[in-house]
Formats: C-alpha cells, structure tokens, sequence
C-alpha cells in the first residue's frame, strides 16, 4: 500500500512538473538542415489537381519557419505568370525572384483558352522585361499564349543565350484561325543545356548551337487553333540532323490530307543511335500527315529503337520495315488506325506480303496493339509463326475473330521457338461476341485476360 501511495505521489510531481514547462513544438527545435530537407520534399503539392506552390504558406506558419525558408532560395525558383493575376500582382513575381538570388529557376507563362483570357502583347512584354535580367538562370520555360504573344517572346530572345536552360515547351494558340508564319531563330547564344524542348510548328531552318545534347523532342502541329502549316521535309531533317542524341521523339503532323513535301534525296541519312521512342500522335489531326511522312521514314534509322507509336500512319511505318527495317531493335509497336477511317480498314495492314514481310523482321518484339475497324485472321496466322518474343497483345476493335485468336494462342503455347501469350486486352468498340467456350479457354490459358465492350 505504501508503494502505491508512493507511486501517485511520484506521478503528481512529475505531472505539475510537466505544466510548468514553457509551450514547445518539436519541429521548432529541429536543426535547420533537417528542416530545410522536409521543407524541399514538401514543396510542392497538389489541391483539386492543380499543383500548388506551398512555400508563402510555410512562411505564415511562425517566425521560426519563415526565417528558415527565407534563407532556403530553392523554395522561391517558380514564377507563374498568368492572366488572372494582373499586372499589379506580378509584384509577387518579382519578390520570388529576389528571394530566389543565384538559383535555377522555372518560368510559367500561361493564358486561358478563350480570346478574353489570353495575355495580349504588352502584358508579355512586361513580363519579359521581368525575367530577363534572369536568363541565365533560367531552368525551364513553358508558355501557353496566342501568336502575337509568340511575336514577342521571339523578338526578345532571338540573340540570346540561356545557359542553365534545361526545358523549353512552347504552345502556340492563334485565335483567329490564320497561317502563322514560324521562322523560330531564337536562341543564337546557344542552349548548352538543353535536354527537351516542345515545339508547335516545323520550323523552315533552325540552327541553334548545342542542340546536339538535345534528348527529347515534341512537335505538336495539331495544337488549337493553328491550321494550314507549310512545313517540309527539309526543314524537319535540318532540326533532328543537328540532335544526335535525342532519344524520345514526338511528331503530330497537321499537314493537309494529300499534301505531298519536296522529295529528299534517296541518299539522305538521319540515323539517331539513341532513340528509343518514336511517337507520331492519335488524334484527328495527326491523320493528316500521312502523305507528309511518308517520304520521311525513308531517310530515318534508329537501331536501338524500343517503342511506336505510330497514330494513324502504320501504312507508311509496315512497308518500310517490310523493305529495310530500320528498326531492328524494336520491342514495343502501337498501330492505331482510327475507326472512322473506314475507306481505309482494308489498306497496307491486311496486305498479306506487307503484314506478313513487316512482322517476319520484328524478331524483338514483345509488346503489340492494334487499334482497328477489324481484327481479320491474316494477322493472326502470321502470329502463329513470327515474333518469337511476343507475350502482350491489346485489340482495341469493332470486329473480331475470336477463333482464330485461340487458334494463335494455342500454337505458340504448344510451339518450342515461340514465347507463350501471357497477355490478351481486347475491347470492343462495336458489338463484338466472344462466346463463353473460348472466353473461358482464354482465361485459363493466359495469364492476364480481359475482355470489354
């Protein structure tokens, strides 16, 4: 009984001990390096899907938080400029990049889409004697604006060199549907760091110093708006000759339907020994390209290329791997013809030489997807023959021969040179049957099988 009594005793001491204590949080007491740590980790994050920048709201916790940040220039390196903001709120701007000093930093130029929320001419100009005196440290730029802010942001950097820029991503906007002319002669000075660069158009000529240590390239002419390009041959091959080391290349072509570019010469050669991924598109507006790069696969090599995407274009893409494959290394191949093409479901992909001539030199392939008005047999009987190393296949379809399907995948399955399909998607665009026989032998005899209509 004493020991109890001694125990609460004990207990009541330390408790108004305890009380006496002056208030304290942990955090308050941590070393600044391991603050300044969480503080970077937690940077950045996202409300409602929209990235939001938390650095202002760490500094309104306490004064201990905002004295440790304000001496933390990597939590004031984005500066977005948009049009809601105004001109007078693009004093903010100006405070994160004082607060900034000598780090890298990001630059967000973005407009709405619609004509009454675009930043016009002088508002980009404005914003362009801000960040200026800051080029050279600039990391990354990315800009959504109209033509005439385009204009603007052409003149200023024609001559100029960035030397920290990592990241250009530029999409132009033209409101009034027109032809634009693109002449993109920026950047003389060079760009020694540039790694990706996302550009709207083709441009004619482009010569830019360092754009040899460029890895990843994005053309985009469908983007909103802009129609009517009068891009070439000529031009695209300038731009991607000067990049040897690009190694993720995307190109939308908005060429209109039949539009056929000047012919290179036959003994033009654009061989890119890194690339490992070639992505031409899905949408509408990249099916109008078809005639302009066709000519273009003629001049390409890439023999460590992995993946394709070939959009709409797998009738210029089959042929020429039937002829030379200038892809041997290729693991990954997307054909996508679009549904409503229908004058054209019977073209190249079900020519019986060309599938059969392509597919017989895909010897790496190991991934395919079909995207087609119909899934005929001549493929499936190719199937049971070539590609040694193919265990993935998604049909995305509104017709499709399901016995033939389990015919293909029961002859690899018994076959001692050919992988076993271990992956079967197929989803009907269209009232396609599958009846409940084969979708059974299907799910006990493929690893991963789904079926959707």
């Amino acid at each position: 009984m004493r020991n109890v009594k001694k125990i609460k005793t004990n207990h009541v001491k330390s408790s108004s001990k305890k009380s006496s204590l002056p208030p304290s949080c942990l955090i308050d007491r941590l070393p600044f390096d391991i603050l300044h740590h969480i503080f970077h980790l937690a940077k950045d994050a996202t409300v409602k899907r929209k990235p939001v920048i938390m650095s202002t709201a760490y500094s309104h916790v306490c004064k201990y938080w905002r004295d440790s940040i304000l001496r933390m220039p990597v939590m004031w390196d984005r500066i977005d400029f948009t049009r809601h903001g105004r001109l007078d709120k693009w004093a903010k701007a100006k405070e994160y990049l004082r607060r900034s000093r000598n780090s890298p930093i990001d630059i967000g130029i973005f407009s709405g889409e619609t004509d009454d929320k675009f930043l016009d001419e002088i508002m980009v100009s404005k914003i362009f004697r801000i960040v200026m005196p800051h080029i050279r440290r600039w990391r990354s730029v990315h800009a959504f604006i109209d033509v005439q802010g385009w204009r603007v942001i052409e003149n200023r950097i024609r001559e100029a060199s960035a030397p920290a820029l990592e990241s250009l991503s530029v999409l132009v906007y033209d409101t009034v549907n027109r032809p634009i002319v693109w002449s993109c002669q920026v950047f003389e000075g060079g760009l020694p760091k540039l790694r990706c660069w996302k550009l709207p158009l083709i441009p004619p000529s482009m010569v830019i110093p360092h754009l040899c240590e460029l890895r990843e390239l994005h053309i985009d002419e469908s983007a909103w708006g802009i129609t009517m390009m009068e891009s070439t041959i000529q031009g695209l091959i300038l731009v991607l000759g000067q990049c040897k080391k690009l190694e993720h290349l995307t190109l939308k072509i908005a060429a209109p339907l039949g539009y056929e570019p000047s012919i290179l010469a036959e003994d033009t050669r654009v061989v890119f020994p890194h690339l490992l991924s070639l992505d031409l598109g899905k949408d509408q507006a990249s099916m109008w390209g078809l005639s302009y790069l066709r000519p273009l696969f003629r001049h390409i090599e890439a023999p460590n290329l992995r993946v394709i995407n070939t959009g709409g274009f797998y009738n210029s893409i089959l042929p020429i791997i039937k002829s030379k494959n200038p892809f041997p290394a290729l693991t990954s191949l997307n054909l996508r013809q679009h549904l409503w093409r229908e004058q054209e479901a019977t073209l190249n992909l079900y020519s019986p030489t060309i599938i059969e001539g392509a597919f017989s030199k895909l010897s790496n392939l190991v991934e395919l997807t079909l995207t087609h008005q119909l899934v005929r047999s001549n493929l499936f009987d190719v199937l049971k023959t070539h590609c040694p190393r193919l265990v993935s296949l998604e049909f995305n379809t509104c017709g499709f021969f399901c016995w033939e399907c389990v015919n293909m995948v029961s002859a690899r399955k018994r076959s001692k040179t050919l992988s076993s399909i271990k992956r079967l998607i197929i989803f009907g665009n269209g009232p396609i049957i599958v009846s409940p026989q084969y979708r059974h032998w299907l799910q006990v005899n493929v690893e991963t099988f789904a079926f959707a209509v």
